[in-house]
C-alpha cells in the first residue's frame, strides 16, 4: 500500500472510531502555569504535504499545515485556530477548511480574490514558502483580524488576507507593503509609506496588541496606518556585532520580545550567535552562542546547538511566551530548548525544565521531551508539532499538539557547566 493510502485509510479508521474532535492524550506529569493539568501530547491532524487536499474534520483530513523548523510556517492566533499557507484548523469544531487557493505566478494583481493569490502559499520540504503571521481573529471577518503573508522567493511584498464584508465575506487578499523603489529608514522614528518601499522581509511577526512587526533589510520597522516606521535599524547593532563576528554584520533573523528587546540572529559565517539589543537600541550583548555544534546545556555564552541557535518567530512568540524567553530552533533536532536567565534548559516528559544531557534509556520521565521536532506556539501553553518518533519520513505526515506547557517554569536539578 502507498503512503498515501495509507494516510488515508488511517484518516477513515480514525473518523470511524469517532475520534475526529477528540484525539486520544497521553499524560506525562507536570502542571502549566495556569493549572490546567498535566503536559500531554495528542494526534491533532494529518499533514501531508505530497498528497491531495481534503478537507473536514480534522483526523479525517489530509494535506496541508506547512510548519517547518527553520522558517515561518504556520501560526496559530489567541484562540487556537491554526493556519498555514492555504487551510486553518478550526479550534471551535476541530475541522479544517480552505483559506487560500494555490500559487499562481500568472496572476499578477495587487488585489483579489484569495482562491488564486499571486504569492507562494505552499510548499514541500525544503521548498521556501516566504512566510505568514496572524493578527487578531481572522475567523471573525472584516477588521477583528487578518492574514499576512510575505512571498517567496524574494520576500518582497507584503499581502493581506481577510474576510472581506464588502464581498460578502469572501477571502480576500491585498498588497499593503513593498513593490516599490524607496530604501527603508535607517533611523530609528523615520517613516516611508510601505507601498512605496522597497525591502527584502526576512521575518514578521505580531507582537501584544496586535502590532505589526518586519525584519527587514537587517531591520525593525512597524506597520501601521499605511507606512513602515523604524523601530531599529541595522546601524544600531552592526559595530557592537563586529566585536563578536570580526566584521560589521547585518543580521540573516530578527524577532522582538515581548518586553520591547529586539534579538537578532547571526548563522551563517565564523561565531553562531543570537544578540539581544535593548529596547531603546542604546545596549547589545551577546544572549547565547554555539560553541560545540552539537546539544549542550547551561551557560548561554557556553552552549551547543547542531546547526543553530537559530530565530523563528513561530518558536518564540511573544504573544504566547513569557517576554524574558526565546525558544532558539535548530537543524533536525526534536527537543524544546530555551533560554532564560542566561541559561539554555529542555522540556522534559514530567513537564520540568531541566540541563540535562541525552539519555540512552529513553523515554524516562526526566528526559527531553523529544516531540518538537518543527514546532509553532500557541495560547494557554499550548504548540503545533509534527510527531517526531514516526519512521520513513512519515514524521511530516502528522500534526501533534502539545498542551500544558510552563514557558517560564524554574529550572530544576543540577546545572551543567
Amino acid at each position: 500500500m502507498s503512503r498515501r493510502m495509507t494516510i488515508a485509510v488511517l484518516g477513515i479508521l480514525f473518523g470511524m472510531r469517532g475520534l475526529a474532535g477528540d484525539a486520544k492524550q497521553v499524560g506525562v506529569e507536570g502542571k502549566d502555569a495556569g493549572g490546567k493539568g498535566p503536559m500531554k501530547i495528542e494526534h491533532y491532524a494529518f499533514c501531508d504535504l505530497h498528497s491531495p487536499t481534503l478537507d473536514g474534520p480534522r483526523l479525517e483530513a489530509i494535506g496541508g499545515m506547512y510548519i517547518t523548523g527553520n522558517s515561518e510556517g504556520a501560526k496559530a492566533d489567541a484562540q487556537g485556530n491554526l493556519f498555514d499557507g492555504r487551510r486553518c484548523i478550526r479550534a471551535s469544531d476541530g475541522r479544517v477548511i480552505p483559506v487560500l487557493g494555490s500559487w499562481n505566478g500568472a496572476v499578477d494583481l495587487d488585489e483579489g480574490p484569495a482562491d488564486s493569490a499571486p504569492f507562494r502559499t505552499t510548499g514541500g520540504y525544503g521548498q521556501g514558502v516566504g512566510g505568514m503571521f496572524v493578527q487578531g481573529l481572522p475567523l471573525d471577518g472584516g477588521d477583528k483580524g487578518s492574514l499576512f503573508f510575505y512571498s517567496a522567493p524574494s520576500a518582497s511584498k507584503l499581502y493581506r488576507v481577510w474576510k472581506n464584508d464588502a464581498k460578502g465575506g469572501r477571502w480576500w487578499f491585498k498588497r499593503v507593503a513593498g513593490g516599490g523603489g524607496k530604501g527603508l529608514p535607517a533611523v530609528r522614528g523615520q517613516s516611508v509609506p510601505a507601498m512605496e518601499a522597497g525591502m527584502h522581509i526576512f521575518m514578521a511577526q505580531t507582537i501584544p496588541n496586535d502590532r505589526i512587526v518586519l525584519f527587514a533589510n537587517g531591520g525593525f520597522y512597524e506597520f501601521k496606518d499605511g507606512n513602515l516606521t523604524c523601530l531599529l535599524a541595522a546601524s544600531d547593532y552592526k559595530a557592537a556585532a563586529a566585536k563578536w563576528k570580526g566584521a560589521p554584520t547585518e543580521a540573516s533573523q530578527g524577532v522582538m520580545g515581548g518586553d520591547g528587546s529586539f534579538y537578532v540572529g547571526f548563522y551563517y559565517g565564523a561565531g553562531k550567535l543570537i544578540v539581544r539589543v535593548s529596547a531603546d537600541g542604546s545596549k547589545a550583548e551577546q544572549y547565547v552562542q554555539d560553541t560545540t555544534n552539537s546539544r549542550k546545556d547551561g551557560p548561554a555564552m557556553k552552549s551547543g546547538f547542531f546547526c543553530g541557535p537559530h530565530l523563528v518567530s513561530n518558536r518564540s512568540d511573544c504573544r504566547f511566551i513569557a517576554p524574558d524567553i526565546v525558544i532558539p530552533a535548530t537543524h533536525d533536532d526534536s527537543d524544546c530548548r530555551r533560554v532564560k536567565d542566561g541559561r539554555v534548559s529542555t522540556l522534559c516528559m514530567d513537564g520540568e525544565w531541566r540541563e540535562n544531557g541525552r539519555s540512552s534509556n529513553r523515554p524516562g520521565p526526566q528526559d527531553p521531551a523529544q516531540w518538537f521536532r518543527a514546532f509553532s506556539a500557541g495560547p494557554n501553553g499550548t504548540v503545533f508539532t509534527y510527531g517526531s518518533d514516526m519512521k520513513n519520513n512519515a514524521s511530516w505526515s502528522i500534526l501533534n499538539r502539545v498542551t500544558g506547557i510552563d514557558w517560564g517554569k524554574p529550572t530544576v536539578g543540577p546545572k551543567a557547566e
